[in-house]
C-alpha cells in the first residue's frame, strides 16, 4: 500500500482531498500513517504544490470527532520533518490551521496536544499568531452576521406571509 501511494505521488502532486477516506476512522488512520512515510521520504519540491490542501485536510483530521483521528493527526508534529515545513511556511500553514487546533474538543488528550501545537505556532512568531487569530475572528463575525441576516430574511418573509 505505501509503495502505491508513492507511485501516485512520484507521478504529480495529487489533491488529498479526493483521496481521503473520511467514512472510516481506521481507513483515515491508515492514511495519516502512510502520509507520515510520504513525507518523510519525498522532497520538498514535490510538497509545495500540495501543501495548502495537505494541511487542510490536517485540519479537517484534527477535528475529526473520532479521538483517535484526531489524535494521530496531532502526533504529526512529533515527525521533525512536519516541525520544519511548519516551521518554514508557517506564514500560509497557520491561517489553515488555526480554526483547527484552538476549536475545543470532546477529548482531553486532543485539547491538550492542541494547545502544544498552539504554543509551538506562539513561541515561533507571536505576531504572526496574532494576525492570524485576529483574521480568524473576523471570518467567524461575518459568517455569523451572514447567519443571523439569512434568519432576519426568512423571519421576513414568514411574517408577511410569503411562506407558511
Amino acid at each position: 500500500y505505501p509503495l502505491c501511494a508513492l507511485a501516485v505521488s512520484d507521478e504529480r502532486p495529487v489533491s488529498t482531498q479526493s483521496t481521503w477516506a473520511t467514512q472510516s476512522s481506521e481507513k483515515e488512520q491508515m492514511f495519516i500513517q502512510e502520509l507520515e512515510e510520504i513525507l518523510d521520504i519525498s522532497s520538498r519540491e514535490y510538497l509545495l504544490p500540495v501543501l495548502d490542501d495537505l494541511f487542510k485536510q490536517i485540519g479537517r483530521c484534527i477535528q475529526s470527532e473520532h479521538f483517535q483521528v484526531s489524535e494521530r493527526a496531532l502526533f504529526l508534529w512529533n515527525k521533525d520533518v512536519v516541525a520544519t515545513i511548519t516551521a518554514d511556511y508557517r506564514d500560509s500553514i497557520l491561517p489553515i490551521l488555526l480554526p483547527a487546533i484552538t476549536s475545543p474538543h470532546w477529548n482531553a488528550q486532543v485539547n491538550e496536544l492542541n494547545g502544544n501545537i498552539v504554543r509551538m505556532f506562539k513561541e515561533m512568531d507571536a505576531e504572526l499568531w496574532e494576525r492570524a487569530e485576529k483574521a480568524h475572528r473576523y471570518k467567524l463575525a461575518v459568517r455569523r452576521k451572514k447567519l443571523e441576516d439569512r434568519h432576519r430574511n426568512w423571519e421576513k418573509l414568514r411574517t408577511t406571509g410569503i411562506i407558511v
